[in-house]
């Protein structure tokens, strides 16, 4: 199970949340809370406007709809040593 804390919330995602295979192009992201892997794809967890639940979606296709809001997500955790 993951879990992501984020100020004053805390999102679970466990091995066991359906995984979508499309990511609707005409919701409102509100937060890429994390990327991770399941079942050996990698996936991103996405928060958006106006719906509680986070969505798991595969980030094969959440990368070719959001191309610009994943490479935000990653520069902001990239750190060079």
């Amino acid at each position: 199970m993951s879990v992501r804390e984020n100020d004053d919330k805390t999102t679970q995602i466990s091995e066991t949340t359906p995984v979508s295979t499309t990511a609707p192009a005409c919701k409102i992201i509100e937060e890429i809370l994390t990327s991770q892997e399941i079942d050996g794809k990698l996936t991103v967890v996405v928060k958006w406007v106006d719906i509680e639940e986070p969505q798991l979606i595969l980030a094969e296709q959440f990368n070719l709809l959001y191309p610009q809001e994943i490479i935000a997500f990653y520069q902001a955790r990239l750190k060079f040593c």
